[in-house]
């Protein structure tokens, strides 16, 4: 399956957490824990992150 990437603010983030929240639990809990867990890992190490995003930002503007 093909996998998107998405960039928001913190402030954005928990909107979307927000809006989940107000979804049926049993459509939406596989995707607030994996949302969860991956802002938890970028949280833990935003130099990092930020790395990364710029790495694939630059590997993405290779290719146009």
């Amino acid at each position: 399956m093909p996998q998107l990437h998405f960039q928001m603010s913190l402030e954005e983030a928990n909107l979307v957490f927000k809006a989940l929240g107000e979804l049926p639990f049993k459509d939406v809990f596989e995707l607030i824990g994996k949302l969860n867990e991956q802002a938890n890992a970028q949280l833990q190490n935003p130099v990092q992150l930020q790395k990364k995003i710029q790495k694939k930002e630059s590997e993405l503007g290779n290719n146009e």
